[in-house]
């Protein structure tokens, strides 16, 4: 003789399944509408992509003598539009790709540095008193300062020589 089972098994079993399939569908749903990749990550992908070149504008930024006439040629025009950059600038110690920042307060630029060691640029040294505050994640450097603390500074190391500056300064 066959046992059959219950209906309030049955109803449970099926009521369970449900469950399942619509958290299984809210999750596919959820990563379709929401993509896990940000704004940082294109960040890096770019680097990534044009770092011999991008060190070798850099380099030229530092020091005209070095690379001449490279900022003149269309691949590097294309690859600095490509990533959104505004001007390069540079100084003895480093190279500066400024990016059009949203907010008017804030600046947004990738770092470059030979030594692969991350300095504040001059404008955001001069505009505050700087401390370091300690961060979840070993590639971001963070420092507060300024009146009252509000303003703040992150350098994420995006490889072994660039990072990704965000300063804020109201």
């Amino acid at each position: 003789m066959r046992k059959s089972i219950p209906p309030a098994v049955k109803s449970m079993t099926q009521l369970g399944l449900y469950l399942v399939l619509m958290i299984l569908m809210w999750i596919v749903i959820a990563q379709l509408v929401f993509p896990n990749n940000g704004a940082r990550d294109d960040y890096k992908a770019f680097i990534e992509k044009h770092a011999p070149l991008l060190t070798q504008v850099a380099e030229n930024a530092m020091d005209e003598t070095v690379w001449p006439g490279l900022m003149d040629t269309q691949e590097v025009r294309d690859v600095l539009a490509e990533g959104g950059v505004t001007s390069v600038t540079g100084d003895g110690t480093s190279a500066s790709f400024w990016l059009k920042a949203e907010d008017p307060n804030a600046t947004l630029r990738y770092a470059w540095f030979p030594d692969g060691r991350y300095v504040m640029s001059e404008e955001v040294q001069s505009a505050a008193v700087w401390e370091l505050v300690k961060s979840e994640n070993r590639d971001v450097t963070h420092y507060v300062g300024g009146t009252a603390g509000q303003c703040s500074v992150s350098a994420r190391q995006l490889n072994d020589h660039f990072y990704l500056e965000e300063a804020l300064i109201p």
